[in-house]
């Protein structure tokens, strides 16, 4: 084992500190900028390593102890160990580093979006093991942490975990279960056929619906979600931003930012998280995305808030967008889009070129890839604004919301 003090002099994305040494940067779990840590090398690559904090020699005034039990054990949280409004200035600090190194692109950023820094997840994906035990992956392992609450879920979906907790003699062993939070109660989606019987469960956890997969649906099959008076469906294991208050902000950030009446094309749509919010303001939108159920619920979306002015089209996002050059789109005032981690493919980023919409409001999910679009981007367009929205406390995880202009 080869264990080093290391002088921490930044942080960078993944949430890990940085030591400048001789042989290479070292990129340290656990540790904060201005530390000095004594740290295990766990990686060592010819220009670089990783490695992981043992024990913090000089702490940062940013360090606090992490409230949870379970915290450097389970592989969820990474940042309990900084105080909150310390993450938001990280996050901050890696968006602009990755901006400037990937983009060449240096911007004051806009003031960041915050809420709750714990309880704040309305869905939740838990394991069990052999035994039916009810928890989450170790960091860096399949092997299960049996836990009987998380942090930062809602107090409602805590309940639930619970009640799982005392009830393992029904569950399948070695599954997953996915539960989600709506208006009318928790639904869940469970990965084996259980032990016991579906009215057991629903009785002992007080979940609303419970659909195994691949066959039946017991209760009720999905939930709603309300946004600004709009009604969502919510289907068990089904994406929805998981921070479902900060959601609000983030969808008020990207309409304030559209005029009345645009015409509005939103790519990666889902089931019409920003689709609705803006037709429910007046504009007419094209909502684009690739998963026929969220395409359906997005329809079923519209059609019970009673919004004429959206239309769902199912096309491939991931290759050179020749779908939608079939498309008949009507003159764009604003192009909104939120694509998955990996970012915008270079095919899709050529095409937007080409139409030279008037506006872009990018959602990223990926400082590094976000960067990468942006430069790709900048033949066309200019970067007026961007800023953190801070959807996952607690966590490395970097959301943001930047603002383009046709150059």
């Amino acid at each position: 084992m080869e264990v080093r003090n290391l002088e921490i002099s930044g942080i960078v994305k993944g949430g890990r500190g940085l030591a400048r040494t001789d042989t290479g940067p070292v990129f340290v779990e656990g540790a904060l900028p201005g530390e000095l840590v004594r740290a295990e090398i766990t990686e060592r690559k010819r220009s670089w390593a990783s490695a992981r904090t043992l024990e913090v020699l000089r702490p940062a005034t940013e360090r606090t102890p992490a409230p949870c039990p379970y915290y450097g054990e389970c592989g969820g949280c990474d940042w309990q160990h900084i105080r909150y409004p310390s993450q938001v200035q990280f996050k901050e600090q890696i968006l602009a580093e990755c901006l400037s190194r990937i983009a060449r692109i240096s911007l004051p950023l806009r003031k960041s979006i915050t809420g709750s820094a714990f309880g704040y997840r309305w869905r939740v994906r838990l394991r069990t093991d052999d035994r039916g035990q009810v928890g989450f992956f170790r960091r860096r392992s399949r092997a299960l942490i049996p836990v009987d609450r998380c942090l930062i879920l809602t107090p409602h979906l805590n309940q639930i975990v619970r009640r799982f907790g005392a009830c393992r003699t029904l569950l399948p062993r070695d599954a997953e279960i996915s539960l989600s939070q709506g208006a009318q109660g928790v639904v869940a989606l469970v990965s084996r056929n259980l032990r016991g019987t579906p009215r057991e469960l629903l009785e002992a956890t007080g979940l609303s619906g419970c659909t195994i997969r691949g066959g039946a649906c017991h209760g009720e099959g999905h939930s709603r979600l309300e946004l600004e008076g709009l009604g969502f469906i919510i289907r068990p294991g089904g994406f929805f931003q998981a921070n479902w208050e900060l959601n609000h902000e983030l969808a008020r950030a990207v309409a304030l930012s559209v005029p009345q009446n645009a015409e509005v094309l939103d790519l990666y749509s889902g089931a019409g998280n920003f689709a609705l919010y803006l037709a429910a303001r007046g504009c007419s939108v094209t909502a684009v995305e690739g998963d026929q159920t969220l395409i359906a619920d997005g329809r079923k979306n519209a059609r019970d808030n009673g919004l004429n002015g959206v239309r769902f089209l199912r096309r491939n996002l991931s290759g050179r967008a020749a779908g939608l050059n079939r498309e008949r789109l009507r003159e764009i005032n604003v192009l909104v889009m939120d694509p998955p981690r990996g970012g915008a493919h270079l095919g899709l980023t050529d095409w937007i070129l080409g139409r030279r919409f008037p506006s872009i409001r990018y959602v990223s999910c990926d400082p590094a890839t976000l960067a990468r679009d942006l430069s790709r981007l900048e033949k066309g367009y200019r970067l007026v604004g961007i800023q953190v929205i801070d959807l996952f406390p607690q966590t490395s995880h970097i959301e943001s919301l930047a603002f383009l202009e046709r150059s």
